[in-house]
């Protein structure tokens, strides 16, 4: 009798970005940790922060809430390389005109 091996669990393919996804503006969740300090790599003020966020919250806020669209990619942060994950956001369009006037750069 043989045994049958157990199916390797395969991680989520990447996915190849297009030249307009190039330009989108990338979003990682340890730049709106609270409790990341800004040396280790957090990028606004930490009043703004949220405890423990990740790149499904980033992702529904940023199409449910906010209406941009955007997409979930498997990368890990250079200071936070064992969390993988980032949701790259576009801003605008392909004319380069922004997509929502209250949102002008990816800086808060």
């Amino acid at each position: 009798m043989e045994v049958e091996k157990p199916e390797k669990e395969e991680e989520p393919k990447e996915t190849k970005l297009t030249e307009e996804e190039k330009k989108y503006v990338k979003v990682y969740p340890i730049y709106i940790d609270k409790e990341v300090k800004y040396s280790e790599g957090r990028k606004i003020n930490a009043e703004l922060c949220i405890e423990k966020p990740n790149c499904m919250l980033i992702q529904r806020v940023c199409t449910e809430l906010l209406g941009l669209k955007c997409k979930f990619e498997l990368k890990s942060h250079p200071r936070d390389w064992q969390k993988k994950g980032r949701v790259i956001v576009q801003i605008k369009d392909k004319d380069g005109n922004l997509i929502k006037e209250d949102i002008k750069t990816s800086k808060i």
